[in-house]
């Protein structure tokens, strides 16, 4: 379907007779501003490169707007002209690995990134081997590799269209952005020294007056993130946020009340940031096909609520309507103590888990494990949600709960004097998972699979922690002996 909301005009309009106004800029924070310093620009660097290709646009608790890396130069990956169409939500900073080197160290001053044909300023004072770092380490193939990356994260740029180029030798990269209007409020706080909280929306920042109005709009720990005067310097301020410290205060505005999560309750209807309206339907969202649709079933158009792109993104998805109801679907975040951060991790929950008859019904869990160089979502292109909705179809005791987990190369096993990818399944995902679903909390309950490297994941899972795990699958395992072990 459409959008069903009227399209915002985003380039600026020109009466007749006038001249266009000068296109807005894209602004870099400044090398040493944090959280955009070095060590933040390194562990996004590290998230692109070791979750490969397709890690890039909005990711969970990642609240930046990350672009498609290139081809990484100096390794048999190849070098090739990419062009990207990219739509980025409001409030949002964008991310660039503008050149990636995995065989020699390089002049970064050789690489040049214009924005709308005009070389990029860089703030006063910085140079471009400022944005240089070496000894990021990363796979590819069967070696590790230390790479060399020049990066930028460019400040939540006004609502417009943007075209990035990057060129060096014979690499060449081209990014045409649209930047949508601000309806909402941006998934990234910033914290300044004296500890007060900015909300982004659109290009301006806006202070949070207490911390019960950053709870109350959704706002997870993992959002906020101290910021240098540097920062937030390069983020023009505008009208400090209302207190919610009591609820919503009378004439609150729209961004505001638009961020906050809201209540699942049966008819309501959501509008998500690309203007698609759903349906709550027994706590899912369905998709609406039509206006007509909504008047058939006596619904009002202006009963819809447009809500935030990281709230919605966590809001469970059904099927269209027009299809009988199935699993539903969200992406969640949550706090990984053994890896010190937050892990992304799609949720699958079996048909009516949302529906007042069945609140009282728990579910055995399934643990699914992708391969190397793949993430999560890597069980969706093998039409995971069309398998479950045939093996759940007219069998209730076949439903269970399937957790999709995030993984890096290091095979789901703790990593010697390294990574405690094990910890981090067994433990902690499995800790979190009981504690926020309706699940079977046992041995017998749990099962562990998966295939090629998530394959001799779940194998060495179940044998590490047989308390944890009672039942184990491997497709296609990727063993090694101890002398090839990565």
């Amino acid at each position: 379907m459409a959008p069903l909301a009227a399209a915002a005009a985003l380039a600026p309009q020109v009466a007749r007779g006038q001249s266009a106004p000068a296109a807005p800029r894209l602004t870099v924070f400044p090398p040493k501003a944090a959280p955009f310093d070095e060590r933040g620009r390194r562990q996004l660097a590290e998230d692109t490169l070791l979750y490969l290709w397709e890690l890039h646009g909005e990711r969970p608790g990642r609240p930046v707007f990350s672009l498609p890396r290139a081809a990484i130069l100096g390794t048999l990956e190849g070098i090739y002209l990419s062009r990207w169409e990219l739509a980025v939500p409001p409030g949002m900073p964008v991310y660039l690995p503008a050149f990636i080197r995995a065989d020699r160290a390089y002049d970064p001053s050789q690489t040049k990134v214009l924005i709308d044909g005009v070389p990029l300023a860089l703030p006063a004072g910085a140079s471009w081997l400022d944005y240089l770092y070496t000894g990021v380490r990363a796979p590819i193939g069967s070696n590790i590799f230390e790479m060399d990356v020049l990066d930028l994260v460019f400040a939540p740029p006004p609502p417009g269209r943007y075209r990035i180029d990057v060129q060096r030798d014979e690499l060449s990269l081209q990014f045409d952005l649209t930047v949508r209007d601000p309806h909402t409020l941006g998934p990234l706080v910033l914290r300044d020294q004296a500890g007060t909280q900015w909300t982004l929306q659109g290009d301006q920042r806006r202070a949070a007056p207490d911390s019960e109005t950053i709870a109350a709009l959704a706002y997870r720990s993992s959002a906020v993130r101290d910021a240098s005067p540097e920062a937030l310097a390069a983020i023009p301020a505008g009208n400090p946020l209302p207190s919610l410290r009591e609820g919503i205060p009378p004439g609150a505005d729209s961004a505001t009340t638009q961020t906050i999560s809201p209540a699942l309750t049966q008819n309501a209807l959501l509008m998500s940031p690309a203007g698609d309206v759903y349906h709550v339907d027994s706590g899912d969202l369905r998709h609406v096909p039509s206006f007509e649709w909504l008047a058939e079933r006596g619904l009002s158009a202006s009963a819809i609520t447009r809500v935030a792109a990281h709230v919605f993104a966590e809001l469970p998805f059904n099927r269209a309507h027009g299809l009988p109801a199935g699993v539903s679907h969200m992406d969640r975040v949550f706090h990984s103590a053994a890896l010190g951060g937050e892990m992304p991790y799609r949720i699958v929950l079996p048909p009516n888990y949302g529906a007042r008859e069945q609140q009282g019904r728990r579910y055995p869990v399934v643990y699914l494990l992708h391969g190397r160089g793949a993430r999560y979502t890597e069980w969706w292109g093998y039409d995971l949600e069309r398998r479950l909705n045939e093996l759940f179809s007219g069998d209730p005791q076949r439903h269970a709960i399937f957790v999709l987990a995030q993984g890096s190369t290091g095979y789901w096993a703790n990593q010697q004097n390294g990574t405690k990818w094990g910890d981090y399944v067994a433990k902690d995902l499995v800790a979190h998972v009981d504690a926020t679903y309706r699940t079977v909390a046992t041995r017998p309950a749990r099962a562990v699979g998966g295939l090629s490297m998530g394959g001799h994941g779940a194998l060495q899972l179940a044998l590490n922690f047989p308390d944890t795990f009672g039942v184990v699958g491997a497709r296609g395992p990727t063993l090694h002996t101890r002398e090839t072990v990565p």
